[in-house]
């Protein structure tokens, strides 16, 4: 049955299980700002919003944002422009990274993002600054030719299909700065900038088509919003026509529409450096940088950077309510990732490799977490799965051997009790508690129950 340009239609299409399955995609950020690769160290977003809720973005962490950033006054990043590039424009900047795209090589990359476990990518293919990283023949009126002479789109879909991942894009159809090119300062200049004109319109539906067929990706994940008018149902039936195992985002809100800013179709949510407190009945996909930001910060504080232990533990959770992560990859000017950036990745990595039956294909239980008592009378966080025929606790930090205590009111029923990567353990049940003899192991984020029911 084909999808037709309307929600009713729309509301049909339900997402395929390999999104379910994946549970980890790989986002990537490479821009043109990964050249001045600078930004504000004043806190996380969050922070940011909530001390400076007027002017946010005058302390913007997110270096992708380093062209709106300059161009307030006062700010640390136009103070920074001017005493390192002095009276440059921001697009002085493309020689250099043109430069540093021809001599890229990908493959170290691509290993990356396999070694980190990822099922899936999203690539940034033209971010605010509007500087596609494809050569489109979709000329914009405002900069001609911005665009790369490179296919960084087309060579990357094709390096992580071959090795056995989904591939999707983001495009950001809510700004570009070529079109309106105001500086903005908080939420109502974010929302006015979405530029109004029918052309901007014409302009980035013509570029989600040409990605689509030219690329043919599995997921349309946009950003902000998308520019008012007709033509979005029409490109969403299109793409699910095409491809009835795409998915789309949640950020394509049109301004002067009734459901302004929330969108009237995805498949998905996104919630940006936070996640949900529960089980979700609508899949979701939790977003974030490894540091404080996207685009690449070469002044960055290291203790931003995501530990292992924070990471493995907030994606373990994210899964349990029903979520995905989509975890950020902001490659430096010249295309290599920051050794400190590989640290977590490849953790999570190692972890997965050995823990992954607890994740990937899992869905849902009933109940998203309970708590465990260990030996040492320490409380432990557990985090629940469900597999084929068994359900999956997994235990945040490595208890103390011995008995490892839960609520038998907040446990499956269950037969067997398995450590992953260790063997079958004897459990027991007293005064409304259940018993595991948990053994002593080896230090690590997390530990993995298999509990077949």
């Amino acid at each position: 049955m084909g999808f037709e340009p309307s929600v009713e239609s729309l509301r049909e299409h339900t997402v395929p299980q390999w999104f379910h399955d994946a549970k980890f995609g790989i986002f990537i950020h490479w821009t043109m700002a990964s050249i001045p690769a600078f930004a504000p160290q004043a806190g996380s977003l969050i922070d940011v919003v909530r001390e400076h809720p007027a002017d946010f973005l005058k302390y913007n962490p997110y270096a992708e944002w380093y062209w709106n950033a300059m161009k307030i006054p006062g700010s640390e990043t136009a103070l920074h422009h001017a005493e390192v590039y002095g009276d440059a424009p921001f697009e002085a900047f493309r020689e250099p990274f043109e430069a540093s795209i021809e001599a890229w090589n990908p493959e170290p990359l691509l290993d990356l993002i396999v070694a980190a476990g990822a099922r899936y990518v999203v690539l940034v293919t033209k971010h605010h600054d509007g500087f596609a990283l494809w050569p489109t023949g979709i000329e914009n009126p405002h900069m001609p030719g911005w665009h790369t002479r490179r296919d960084v789109v087309g060579e990357l879909a094709r390096g992580i299909r071959e090795r056995g991942l989904r591939f999707g894009v983001y495009y950001s159809g809510g700004l570009d700065w070529t079109f309106e090119p105001r500086p903005m300062l908080g939420v109502a200049d974010l929302f006015a900038s979405v530029p109004a004109r029918d052309e901007y319109r014409q302009y980035a539906d013509a570029h989600f088509r040409e990605l689509i067929e030219r690329y043919e990706p599995d997921v349309l994940w946009n950003d902000i919003a998308y520019p008012a008018g007709p033509g979005l149902l029409e490109l969403f039936a299109d793409f699910y026509n095409r491809n009835p195992e795409g998915v789309v985002n949640d950020r394509w809100a049109q301004p002067g529409t009734e459901t302004f800013p929330l969108a009237l179709h995805h498949d998905f949510r996104t919630p940006e450096y936070t996640q949900y407190n529960d089980v979700r009945s609508q899949k979701w996909e939790a977003t974030r940088g490894i540091g404080h930001s996207f685009g690449y910060v070469a002044n960055e504080d290291p203790a931003n950077i995501i530990t292992p232990r924070e990471l493995i533990q907030s994606f373990v959770d994210a899964v349990a309510k029903n979520g995905n992560l989509l975890l950020n990859i902001g490659p430096k000017g010249n295309g290599d990732v920051d050794p400190l950036h590989e640290v977590p990745l490849r953790a999570l990595g190692a972890w997965l490799n050995s823990n992954g039956e607890a994740v990937y294909g899992t869905r849902p239980w009933e109940r998203a977490s309970t708590g465990a008592t260990d030996a040492s009378g320490t409380a432990r966080q557990v985090r629940f799965t469900r597999g084929t025929g068994s359900v999956f606790a997994t235990v945040f930090d490595t208890p103390v051997a011995g008995s490892l205590r839960f609520p038998k009111a907040e446990m499956p029923p269950f037969t067997r009790v398995t450590l992953i990567g260790h063997g079958a353990l004897s459990h027991r049940e007293a005064a409304g508690e259940v018993v595991v003899d948990f053994p002593a192991v080896a230090e690590a984020p997390a530990h993995c129950l298999k509990l077949e029911i």
